[in-house]
């Protein structure tokens, strides 16, 4: 079971941009080009990743850009979980809310300190 399976019919989104889709990225360059491009070393490692500008740096002339993305790396997420479905869609689900964060403009360090008062 991949990690889109189960976790499908959870959608997130923000006035009328969907921010979830059935892509899942399992390309291990892709994934060692982004820890690489973030400096972050073996053995951590990254379950989700936001590219895109913030809403509070948003200003009136923006516009013309490429959609914001949500990048969610399976392997990772599937290691993590041992292939346990639920374990699994609760890691997504818990990626997907961390880097809607940072869509909101929350650095990690925020990010991090709400995560761990819920």
């Amino acid at each position: 079971m991949g990690v889109g399976d189960g976790v499908r019919g959870e959608l997130i989104a923000v006035g009328t941009e969907l921010l979830w889709g059935d892509r899942a990225d399992t390309n291990t360059l892709v994934l060692s080009q982004a820890l690489a491009d973030l400096g972050i070393e073996p053995p951590d490692t990254l379950f989700g990743l936001y590219r895109g500008v913030d809403v509070t740096r948003r200003h009136s002339g923006y516009g013309n850009v490429l959609p914001d993305t949500i990048t969610i790396y399976q392997g990772p997420i599937e290691e993590e979980a041992e292939g346990h479905p639920a374990e699994m869609a609760e890691i997504v689900r818990e990626t997907v809310v961390h880097e809607m964060g940072h869509y909101f403009g929350l650095d990690d360090e925020t990010m991090h300190r709400i995560e761990g008062d819920c």
